[in-house]
């Protein structure tokens, strides 16, 4: 990924940050909904917000996160979704149920990806936990990526220990994942 999308993923996360509580109400009741399904009146703040340079293939990932911005606190904190999910893990005393929900998270397709990214951050805005949106809409673009750098990410910020964390490949062991 390029110096340049990054920045675009920033001003884009800082720009739903300086949203008023009416333009945040209207991208909020859009949750679910595709890009083609939205109010026109969505579609144009949207676009607003989206400004230029982002790829055409790329408009419905940014459409899903700037309708789910609006359920939960953003985090400051530079974080996956899988540290958001592995927070809250560890405040439960039986976790099984989120470790399959996790899984099927992680096998996720293109076409599956947006219902599921949708209930898991409602599940954690509910309880708490805060989303680094850029890096969400990072990771949703990369979501594709050949080597499943991102999947692999979020699998070992969820289950491995920091021991761990240590032996499994970064981002910079896999070029393409720059793309």
């Amino acid at each position: 990924m390029s110096d340049n999308q990054i920045e675009q993923i920033y001003k884009f996360c800082g720009r739903l940050r300086n949203l008023d509580k009416g333009e945040t109400v209207r991208l909020k009741r859009a949750a679910g909904k595709t890009l083609a399904e939205a109010s026109g009146l969505v579609q144009l703040l949207f676009f607003n917000l989206l400004r230029e340079g982002v790829e055409r293939e790329h408009e419905e990932t940014y459409f899903l996160v700037a309708t789910l911005y609006p359920l939960a606190e953003a985090s400051s904190k530079l974080a996956s979704l899988g540290t958001a999910l592995q927070r809250y893990r560890r405040r439960l005393s039986d976790p099984e149920t989120l470790d399959r929900r996790v899984r099927r998270l992680l096998e996720a397709d293109k076409t599956r990806l947006p219902f599921l990214v949708r209930q898991t951050v409602r599940l954690l805005a509910d309880k708490d936990q805060k989303i680094h949106w850029p890096t969400l809409l990072k990771d949703l673009l990369l979501w594709n990526s050949e080597n499943r750098y991102v999947q692999m990410r979020w699998a070992r910020d969820y289950w491995a220990t920091k021991a761990d964390k240590a032996a499994i490949p970064t981002e910079e062991m896999y070029p393409d994942s720059q793309d």
